[in-house]
């Protein structure tokens, strides 16, 4: 598993990072590293440490950018830029805060997200896997113009860290992709407020043998949980002989149980690879983010099928919302 075979997960990273604003005991605790500012931002920058994220009412006025050096020679980072509109500095590089060794380099940086209160920032290594290193990175972002590196850490029984959901008591769900090996067999990962592991889920991989949970949302209020399967990460490297194998289903969780209760229900098979599910606001209403291949958006209706005798028709499952391509 050294080297990829196609441009396979390797785009999904670069776009998502490039659009991203804004989890066992720790394997690896760390110091956090010195911090880089380039000396025509520093004079840009507004030392004010009330400076937020945003909340639902406020406007965001900092951006982080969760990324790799192309070359994979410098270390991995977290870049800190000027996001206020009002400021003559907007859209400026503030400062970067690179990840310390051991396994600072190379873990293809994609998805990350904050915490309810926003004062952690978790990021995830999609191809950590590769090179034996955590996958899960975490910064103190409390004094949001100054984040901290804190530590980073992996999963026991899965890997390919993919996305992150807050809980709203503190901490995260997160979807790794793969086994521990990046094969199928996945994991849903939870952190405590702590940010330390509580599990991973299920504690058995699913019998159908897709379980590559990519995608991850929840409504709360309903006590529902819904990942996407979209690829079996090991089937995209050289040293796999077959097809890449993308997925294409739903599954619906008890989410304070985290248990899978139905699925996998097959999206489309004429656009597999979909990426991301999220809760929409109409009830019973799940939407599926497009597929990476052929850029449908899906709907589906999350609540539960009703006994045959009190259908007068049958209960419609996936449908697609737009796009070319017909459910299958």
């Amino acid at each position: 598993m050294r080297t990829h075979r196609r441009a396979g997960l390797i785009p999904i990273a670069l776009f998502v990072l490039a659009l991203s604003t804004v989890r066992c005991d720790r394997s690896s605790t760390v110091a956090s590293p010195s911090v880089t500012t380039p000396p025509e931002a520093a004079k840009l920058d507004r030392d004010d440490e009330s400076d937020i994220h945003g909340g639902h009412d406020e406007e965001a006025t900092t951006l982080y950018v969760w990324a790799s050096d192309q070359a994979r020679v410098a270390p991995d980072f977290l870049a800190v830029i000027d996001f206020d509109r009002r400021s003559p500095g907007y859209g400026n590089v503030l400062r970067t805060v690179p990840v310390p060794p051991p396994g600072n380099i190379g873990n293809e940086a994609h998805h990350c997200h904050t915490s309810v209160d926003q004062n952690i920032l978790a990021c995830g290594g999609l191809l950590s896997l590769l090179k034996s290193q955590n996958s899960m990175f975490f910064f103190d972002i409390s004094n949001a113009r100054y984040p901290k590196f804190l530590f980073s850490t992996r999963a026991a029984n899965s890997s390919i860290t993919d996305d992150f959901l807050p809980l709203p008591g503190g901490g995260f769900l997160v979807t790794n992709m793969g086994s521990a090996t990046g094969g199928a067999g996945g994991r849903v990962v939870e952190l405590d407020k702590h940010l330390r592991l509580v599990a991973e889920y299920p504690s058995t991989s699913p019998a159908d043998g897709g379980f590559n949970p990519h995608g991850i949302d929840a409504d709360f209020s309903r006590n529902m949980l819904v990942t996407s399967d979209f690829i079996n990460p090991v089937t995209t490297l050289n040293v796999f002989t077959g097809d890449v194998q993308l997925r294409s289903s739903l599954r619906f969780w008890d989410l304070r149980d985290r248990r899978i209760t139905r699925g996998p229900w097959t999206v489309s098979r004429r656009a597999p690879g979909g990426h991301a599910a999220r809760e929409a606001p109409s009830p019973g209403r799940t939407e599926r983010a497009p597929s990476r291949h052929r850029g449908v958006l899906h709907g589906a209706d999350s609540r539960p099928r009703r006994p045959a005798a009190e259908r007068s028709a049958p209960d419609a499952r996936v449908s697609p919302v737009r796009g070319p391509d017909a459910a299958s």
